[in-house]
């Protein structure tokens, strides 16, 4: 599989994600997708992945892919940078029981990427 971009709320590429796993923009696995939840590196819930949009537990849109639909306005993506090499796959964590979604927000998160996913 391909890596495949994950936007922030400026349009610069933050991180990357493929299949179940969320990268880095170094490459390194620091999250996990389990249906539409999205879970830290040690498997707490920490948020959805819903429309192309990575929700925070506020509601509130951390990132976004290139297929996102509805949400906060987005800027214009900047330039694509090389995708990097990837690292190992750690070994998957026990997940944490997820928490109540709250109601979906037009408003962009104040977590970036790395912040999230811890």
């Amino acid at each position: 599989m391909t890596l495949l971009p994950v936007y922030d709320s400026r349009g610069s590429v933050s991180g990357w994600y493929e299949e179940d796993r969320l990268y880095s923009l170094q490459g390194n696995v620091i999250g996990w997708l389990r249906t539409d939840g999205v879970y830290s590196i040690g498997g707490n819930h920490v948020g959805w992945l819903e429309r192309g949009h990575f929700w925070d537990s506020h509601g509130c849109v951390v990132a976004w892919t290139p297929e996102a639909s509805g949400g906060p306005a987005k800027p214009g993506r900047a330039g694509l940078p090389g995708r990097p090499g990837k690292g190992g796959t750690p070994g998957r964590p026990g997940f944490s029981g997820r928490m109540g979604r709250p109601g979906l927000s037009s408003a962009w998160s104040n977590k970036n990427w790395s912040t999230y996913l811890r």
